[in-house]
């Protein structure tokens, strides 16, 4: 499955818990920190 998510880019924007735990999700399936982008509304 990683290997699909290789070329992704990820952006997050809600509440965050979920984005805390949608980001954890992502690292552990070895999304690096470069593909992931998101606004935090706290």
């Amino acid at each position: 499955m990683a290997s699909s998510l290789g070329k992704a880019e990820f952006y997050l924007c809600g509440p965050s818990p979920m984005m805390s735990s949608t980001i954890e999700l992502l690292k552990s399936r070895q999304v690096d920190d470069s593909q992931i982008a998101f606004d935090d509304f706290t």
